[in-house]
C-alpha cells in the first residue's frame, strides 16, 4: 500500500475536486440514459472518467510540488510507449494509459478502467511487467477501477507479483 504524506487540508481539497467532477460525468451518463441506443456512449463516458480521474489525481498532487517542474501533466501512454527487447531481439512498445513524469523522470504508471475483472488486471500488470523489467524497476504502478468484478483470489494472485496496485472506486 502507497502511503499518502498529504495533509488532511491537502486531501480534502484534492477529493472535493474528484466529486465534482465524478458528479459531473454522472449527470452527463444520466442524459444519455434518457435516450435509446446510448449503451455505447454510457460506456465511453465511464471508460473516460476512469483515465480523466488518474490525470486528476496526479495533476492535484504534482500542484502541490510546483517546484518540481513544469509541465508536469501526465503524458498520455500511447504517446509515450517504452521500448522493450526481448533476448532474441523482438520489440515490443509497452504503455498504459498515463505515465506520470517528476523531474523528466517516469515515477507512476496509471492503467484505468471502467470495468475490471481478472483478464483485464492480468494484461495491466503484465504492461507494469514490461515497463519495470525494461525502464525503472521502482516505477509505481496503480490500476484505478470504477466497477470491480475481481475476484478477491485473482486479486491476491496477481499482486503477489507486485508489479501494480489498485484502487477501486
Amino acid at each position: 500500500m502507497i502511503e499518502s504524506k498529504l495533509t488532511n487540508i491537502e486531501k480534502n481539497k484534492i477529493i472535493g475536486k474528484i466529486i465534482d467532477f465524478y458528479n459531473s460525468t454522472l449527470m452527463k451518463v444520466c442524459k444519455y440514459s434518457t435516450k435509446n441506443n446510448t449503451g455505447g456512449k454510457i460506456r465511453q463516458a465511464m471508460g473516460d472518467f476512469g483515465e480523466k480521474l488518474g490525470q486528476i489525481i496526479w495533476m492535484e498532487v504534482a500542484n502541490l510540488y510546483k517546484n518540481f517542474e513544469k509541465p508536469i501533466k501526465p503524458k498520455k501512454g500511447e504517446n509515450d510507449q517504452k521500448k522493450c527487447l526481448n533476448k532474441k531481439g523482438h520489440e515490443f512498445f509497452a504503455h498504459v494509459d498515463k505515465h506520470c513524469y517528476i523531474r523528466k523522470n517516469f515515477i507512476l504508471a496509471i492503467e484505468s478502467k471502467s470495468y475490471l475483472d481478472s483478464c483485464y488486471y492480468f494484461r495491466a500488470s503484465n504492461d507494469f511487467r514490461l515497463l519495470k523489467e525494461y525502464y525503472d524497476g521502482n516505477l509505481i504502478c496503480i490500476v484505478i477501477s470504477i466497477e470491480n468484478a475481481i475476484k478477491e483470489e485473482s486479486k491476491k494472485f496477481i499482486e503477489d507479483d507486485i508489479f501494480c496496485q489498485t484502487l477501486l472506486l
